[in-house]
């Protein structure tokens, strides 16, 4: 299963192989089909191990995978992706948020908070962090912008939308009776 791989692969795959067969000739193991499934299963993974460091090192183009119907349709619209995020993520939470914009207006305006319309979608990507980390749940956007010493980028990009999200917003005043 080697034939017609790149030189690389095979040399990385064949010291990975000789490690691990150095690593498990003293562990007693007894010569059956399933210790030979085991020492096959082993090879397999470093094998997938080497091909995918293999894959990193040359960033070859996105794949884009065909649909099927076996295949999960969130998952083909999400494989789509800008600076490793998912465009599909992005473009349902925007249009989201622009389809529930006159609706949150009205209701933050029955407590005396006067929001723009278009104030919904510069918070977009501050409440979406907000939320992700409220329920637990650390999507690579989140990760990102709570890593302190990377992504500084996306830092001054959520920021700043938080910030011009606020501009607008104000307290109305108590009606008269």
């Amino acid at each position: 299963w080697l034939h017609g791989r790149p030189p690389s692969t095979v040399r990385a795959y064949a010291g990975s192989a000789a490690a691990l067969r150095a690593f498990l000739a003293p562990l007693p193991l007894a010569a059956t089909a399933d210790a030979v499934n085991r020492k096959n299963y082993f090879e397999e993974e470093i094998f997938r191990a080497t091909k995918h460091d293999q894959i990193l090192a040359e960033k070859p183009k996105q794949k884009v995978l065909k649909y099927s119907r076996n295949m999960n349709p969130i998952d083909f619209l999400r494989q789509y992706r800008i600076f490793g995020y998912a465009i599909f993520d992005f473009t349902v939470a925007f249009l989201g948020i622009y389809l529930l914009s006159p609706l949150l207006s009205k209701i933050f305006r029955k407590i005396r908070i006067s929001i723009p319309k278009i104030n919904w979608l510069f918070l977009t990507l501050p409440i979406g962090i907000a939320t992700h980390l409220l329920v637990g749940r650390m999507t690579p956007l989140t990760k990102n912008f709570l890593d302190l010493h990377d992504h500084y980028f996306l830092k001054v990009v959520v920021i700043g939308l938080f910030a011009c999200g606020m501009k607008g917003i104000r307290i109305l005043p108590k009606k008269k009776k």
